[in-house]
């Protein structure tokens, strides 16, 4: 009984050694490490348990629930735990409780369990109507409420296959700028991808456009320059392009008119004179594009109308004058000016007035004596044209010039068939000839020769001395000249003597006609018997036959009452004197 007791006491003494130097370590955690975030929702522990004991029972705990024993922990080896159970995304406190005949805890350590996506709340553009070379804000936004957002990426078939952008940064939003450039308006596929911390993908779905049309760009005017006048018009304008190479056709308007719908850059449509604006619009089948900017013109092609006035000399006129006045009428709404032109005989030249204001008259001054030319034209701003005829005229300021040939200067004649001649020498057109005879004007001669010599024919039928004749001329500008004045004088020859050479009968003739007049004439002067007894008068009278002196004293007493008295003229005083003193002579 004694020895039992014995043994029992030994045995719990060695038990109670045991105990005391059967140390069990903390377990050493090995991972996750501390605050790790994962998307693993039945992640691995990974520990150590160091001690006496050959194994040990260890037990993981996440937030002081147990998920999950190993009974059979090899000492100082590493162990695995995986979670039994699902872990619900969330943060957790994490620990390892190892037993054998103690227990110790291991350290605790954070763990976030994050399985879930980023949450995509929003996706667009900024552009409804996509066309080429638009620039277009792709955008995205995104939330993560455990692990926070990562990084995003902009992925699109634009080259024909998917194609990714380089990840950046995310923290909210997703903005992605492009600038579409592709022409024929296809469609373009597009999305955006994000990620958490923990790699958790999500992205925005396939999201998809279809280019829209561009409009043409806008045409620019380029013919006729703005307000322009014109007498002939094609409008014309550069070539407008299309991102979309559609085909481009054009509008053109007049006044707010369509006159042409045209492929090509060119219109003609234009019949009336008129002021217009004018514009092009392109059209690609689908738009119209941006109208160009208006232009204005004239078009008119109608010459102006010009024409001499009432006080413009009439064509071939002849002056003496120094100066060519000249006025016109006109009718133009689109004057450009007006043009006075002189030309010399040669039609050269010598003076061209323009006017650019509305103008009715010219005066050209201080001109020579000759042949002028001179018309007035006329150009509106359409360069229409349009002209008066050329006229003529004549400036002609000396008098012709007059020499007489015969009979010369007191020369005594014979016959009473006189011929008159002389010559006139004159630049231009003599209009006549007028013979002024014995003091008196008379026979006129309208076809003057001024190459040979002209001739007036007068007959006289009596004898007496200095006959006078001068020639007046009138040139067709109203010039006159003046010869100078010769005299002649007529005196019949006796019988048998012919100073004219015609027959003896003539001279009988012309003698007995001088006779004749005598006797008239001492008829005309017999004295009265009321004064006779004349002292003067009588003894006059006595004496006359014999004494030519004698007859001419008394010839002078009885002029004055002859004339007052009896009727007798001068003239036949003159001749019966004249006659008296020839036959004394002889």
């Amino acid at each position: 009984m004694i020895k039992i007791k014995k043994s029992l006491i030994l045995f719990l003494i060695l038990l109670m050694v045991s105990l005391v130097f059967a140390v069990v370590n903390q377990p050493t955690l090995n991972s996750p490490s501390n605050q790790t975030f994962t998307n693993d929702n039945t992640p691995d522990f990974n520990f150590t348990i160091t001690g006496n004991w050959t194994s040990y029972s260890c037990e993981l705990f996440l937030n002081d629930t147990g998920y999950g024993t190993n009974t059979s922990v090899l000492n100082d080896t590493a162990t695995i735990i995986t979670a039994n159970d699902t872990v619900s995304d969330s943060f957790y406190n994490w620990y390892i409780n190892c037993t054998n005949s103690t227990t110790n805890q291991s350290e605790v350590r954070d763990i976030t369990i994050d399985t879930t996506a980023p949450n995509n709340l929003s996706v667009g553009n900024n552009d409804t109507t996509i066309k080429v070379n638009d620039v277009v804000l792709f955008y995205a936004q995104w939330s993560d409420s455990l692990t926070g957002l990562n990084y995003s990426i902009f992925s699109w078939n634009y080259s024909g296959s998917w194609a990714n952008d380089s990840a950046v940064i995310l923290t909210e939003w997703s903005n992605v700028t492009k600038t579409i450039a592709l022409t024929g308006k296809p469609q373009i596929d597009w999305k955006i991808y994000a990620n958490d911390t923990v790699g958790n993908w999500n992205d925005t779905g396939t999201q998809t456009f279809t280019m829209s049309n561009t409009a043409p760009t806008q045409p620019s005017l380029t013919n006729p320059a703005n307000n322009s006048y014109l007498n002939s018009v094609t409008l014309n304008w550069t070539a407008s392009t299309d991102a979309d190479l559609d085909s481009i056709t054009y509008y053109v308007l007049l006044n707010g008119i369509q006159i042409c719908y045209t492929a090509n850059l060119n219109c003609s449509n234009v019949t009336t004179n008129n002021y217009y604006e004018w514009n092009v619009t392109a059209f690609d089948g689908t738009v119209n594009g941006t109208t160009s900017a208006s232009r204005y013109f004239t078009y008119d092609t109608t010459n102006p109308r010009i024409a001499f006035d009432t006080g413009t000399l009439a064509n071939n006129s002849y002056r003496n004058q120094t100066f060519i006045y000249a006025n016109w009428t006109f009718t133009e709404i689109n004057l450009m000016n007006i043009t006075a032109r002189l030309y010399n005989s040669t039609k050269h030249l010598i003076n061209a007035t323009t006017f650019l204001t509305a103008t009715y008259s010219i005066n050209f001054t201080r001109l020579t004596d000759g042949v002028y030319y001179f018309n007035v034209s006329s150009y509106d701003n359409a360069t229409n044209y349009n002209q008066t005829e050329t006229r003529l005229i004549t400036l002609d300021n000396t008098a012709p010039s007059i020499t007489l040939l015969s009979p010369g200067n007191n020369s005594i004649l014979s016959s009473s068939d006189i011929i008159l001649s002389y010559n006139v020498s004159e630049v231009n057109t003599i209009d006549n000839c007028t013979l002024n005879y014995r003091g008196t004007a008379g026979i006129s001669d309208t076809n003057i020769n001024k190459s040979a010599t002209n001739t007036f024919s007068v007959y006289e039928n009596q004898q007496g001395p200095d006959y006078t004749w001068l020639v007046k001329c009138y040139d067709n500008s109203g010039n006159v000249g003046t010869s100078l004045t010769n005299s002649f004088s007529v005196a019949w020859s006796e019988e048998g003597d012919d100073t004219s050479g015609g027959g003896a009968t003539e001279v009988a003739s012309r003698e007995a006609e001088a006779e004749y007049n005598a006797t008239t004439l001492k008829a005309k002067v017999e004295i009265p018997e009321n004064i006779k007894d004349n002292l003067i008068l009588r003894i006059g009278w006595e004496i006359f036959p014999s004494n030519p002196l004698g007859g001419f004293f008394f010839l002078c007493g009885i002029l004055i009452l002859g004339a007052y008295a009896f009727g007798v003229t001068p003239e036949l005083w003159k001749i019966f004197l004249w006659n008296n003193s020839r036959k004394n002579q002889k």
